[in-house]
């Protein structure tokens, strides 16, 4: 796992990364499945200097999403995102 100040606790098993490309601060949230893997959650470019509180509910309701799919009896794929998802 990487240490501050590259990642760092936001809340629980959520953690955020931080990546620098072309001036611009991005941060990624992610969660530590138990498994030894991690899920990546959300990605955002910073804007401010907390992480807004809006971005962690996204990031801790695609958690929910993602864990209700792999517990489930019979697995659900994960549906696609973006503009041109069915």
């Amino acid at each position: 796992m990487l240490q501050s100040p590259h990642s760092k606790k936001v809340d629980g098993k959520l953690r955020r990364l931080k990546c620098d490309v072309d001036g611009l601060a991005y941060r990624i949230l992610y969660h530590e499945a138990e498994n030894g893997f991690i899920v990546l959650l959300h990605a955002f470019v910073k804007k401010t200097q907390q992480i807004p509180s809006a971005e962690i509910e996204l990031a801790k309701s695609r958690w929910k999403d993602f864990k209700t799919r792999m517990d489930a009896s019979t697995r659900v794929p994960p549906r696609a995102i973006g503009h041109d998802a069915p």
